[in-house]
């Protein structure tokens, strides 16, 4: 019993001290914070930084998981856990349109799917305005689709939201 209290004991004056120079080292490099990826904040962060791919996001995530940092870095705004990481409403619609936008092109069309509700949601549209949001996009297939780019589909979407009744509707 006395070992394992001693090994706990170890382990966690190890675990501080990894993240106490991990997030000096941050601070030290004059990194930009919260530039992490998919994983999120926390010590996976610091340990990955500038590592995007999928398996480095996956052990980012693992670390941040298992060695419980994340609610550490969002109390004390370390390991790359600062308010510069939140993403508005905006934003995360461009975001959603960069990763989906093929889907969306298709879902557009076709006035109805899973991806288009999503988007909807960004707008505050739910049940039946969702559906009437899939029907002005399908109405409006060809202009949201003009420009090629994903940051010329939200830049539309949002003239003909404001332009259509849902703005008044759906209380995005």
């Amino acid at each position: 019993m006395k070992l394992f209290v001693s090994a706990l004991v170890s382990l966690a004056v190890m675990g501080v001290s990894l993240v106490a120079s991990a997030d000096a080292v941050v601070k030290n490099s004059g990194a930009h914070q919260g530039s992490y990826g998919m994983a999120g904040c926390g010590l996976g962060a610091v340990l990955f930084k500038g590592k995007n791919d999928k398996v480095s996001q996956i052990l980012a995530a693992t670390t941040n998981g298992t060695s419980g940092n994340q609610t550490f870095g969002i109390t004390t705004g370390t390991l790359e856990c600062t308010d510069a990481g939140t993403l508005s409403v905006a934003q995360m619609k461009k975001v959603f349109v960069e990763a989906n936008y093929d889907r969306l092109a298709l879902e557009m069309a076709q006035g109805q799917g899973d991806y288009l509700t999503v988007m909807a949601a960004f707008y505050g549209c739910q049940g039946q305005e969702a559906t009437s949001f899939g029907q002005l996009t399908q109405s409006q297939y060809e202009d949201l689709f003009s420009s090629e780019n994903s940051a010329g589909l939200v830049n539309k979407m949002d003239q003909h939201f404001s332009a259509s009744t849902l703005a008044q509707t759906c209380g995005a």
